[in-house]
């Protein structure tokens, strides 16, 4: 009896080319990429997409197929080969093709057949970065407190009496750290990243009760004398901005402002050109939630920072499809006695479209004492 051949998953070596292994994954995109898309890499990128999205809505697997095929395109140019090349005859071979296209186009992943780059995907980079990319820059590391609060969420029992374990750590640990502003920014830093990687994790927090913990947390961390630590004001400001792009649970919920508040007014031009970056950075790998994040951030500072003059350029940015901190501008410049400028944010916002359209308009009467948006400023497509 003839052995049966072992199932090949595509992480396996398959070939040697130009003194690199290239993976049965790496031959099935390039086969799919060639009778698929042409040769087109971008085309190939845009069909994975399409067709995932449409077969599971909020699936990721085309963010491991995407992270495999950009990093099998950077290995191609690297060793001066394209995908004809490192196909070769496996083209003429048609029950190979189409396991290729099913594999490439149809199928599901499961961790058996996740290469490196299936693994590490810009998510997941870009995710890790922010929770822990940019400790090396501060003064004390806040790996070993992250570390000492993961051990009292590994062991909680409920999310009620794990705030009140965090709640007793922080206190007692801030009060012995005094006079030590480094390491309390360290203790406080270690929190925020313990909180979302425990809920990453699995934390349950029912009641909230972990959330609000951690959004007073927030609050005391941008409260700290930081500037007196000695830390690079870049390091802080991508360190915090890169956090709350990646805070997708509740934690600055009512707290938008509170990164910004203690913000320089020569901190804002730093921290606006930052938070572009980021959302360029993010949009390229098409993370667009945390890419209009980042866009939030910017009207968030503007409002922290009553930077007036940054409203209606954002307003227009934000549309009506993000209107809470458009609202927030609204009301910032209400408060300061411009209602002129309130109209104009609400106008503008709302010109531009999107979900809340009828939603600012009520808020614009209500916010200026009646006045409703110019119409006339609604853009026509």
């Amino acid at each position: 009896m003839t052995p049966r051949r072992p199932p090949i998953f595509g992480p396996e070596p398959w070939a040697e080319r130009a003194a690199a292994t290239w993976s049965h994954w790496d031959l099935w995109f390039c086969l799919v990429c060639l009778i698929a898309a042409d040769g087109d890499w971008t085309a190939l990128e845009e069909e994975i997409i399409r067709r995932d999205r449409r077969r599971s809505v909020g699936g990721r697997t085309w963010e491991r197929k995407r992270s495999h095929l950009l990093d099998l395109c950077a290995r191609l140019d690297r060793a001066d080969l394209n995908a004809a090349d490192l196909a070769g005859d496996a083209l003429d071979d048609k029950p190979l093709r189409t396991k290729a296209r099913r594999k490439v186009l149809d199928q599901d992943l499961a961790g058996r057949d996740h290469t490196p780059a299936m693994q590490h995907t810009p998510r997941r980079r870009l995710r890790t970065r922010a929770y822990r990319g940019h400790w090396a820059g501060f003064p004390v590391s806040p790996a070993e407190a992250c570390d000492q609060f993961a051990a009292v969420i590994e062991d909680s029992t409920s999310s009620f009496r794990l705030a009140m374990d965090l709640d007793a750590v922080t206190t007692e640990e801030h009060d012995r750290l005094a006079g030590v502003p480094a390491r309390q920014l360290a203790l406080w830093r270690g929190l925020l990243t313990a909180g979302l990687e425990g809920f990453l994790h699995g934390l349950r927090d029912s009641d909230g009760a972990v959330a609000t913990h951690l959004g007073e947390g927030l609050a005391t961390y941008t409260e700290l004398p930081w500037r007196d630590t000695g830390i690079d004001p870049a390091v802080y400001w991508t360190d915090l901005c890169e956090w709350c792009i990646w805070e997708d649970w509740g934690i600055r919920h009512r707290r938008e402002k509170v990164p910004f508040r203690n913000a320089r007014r020569d901190d804002v031009p730093v921290i606006e050109r930052l938070l572009w970056a980021l959302e360029a950075e993010h949009r390229s790998h098409r993370l667009d939630y945390e890419a209009d994040e980042a866009v939030q951030l910017v009207a968030w500072l503007a409002v922290a920072t009553r930077s007036f003059h940054r409203f209606v350029p954002l307003a227009e940015r934000l549309r009506a499809d993000w209107w809470t901190p458009v609202d927030a501008m609204g009301q910032a410049a209400a408060k300061a006695g411009q209602t002129d400028l309130a109209v104009a944010v609400y106008s503008t916002a709302i010109a531009g479209g999107g979900w809340h359209v009828e939603h600012l308009t009520r808020r614009c009467q209500e916010v200026t004492g009646g006045q409703p948006p110019h119409r006339h400023l609604r853009r026509v497509e």
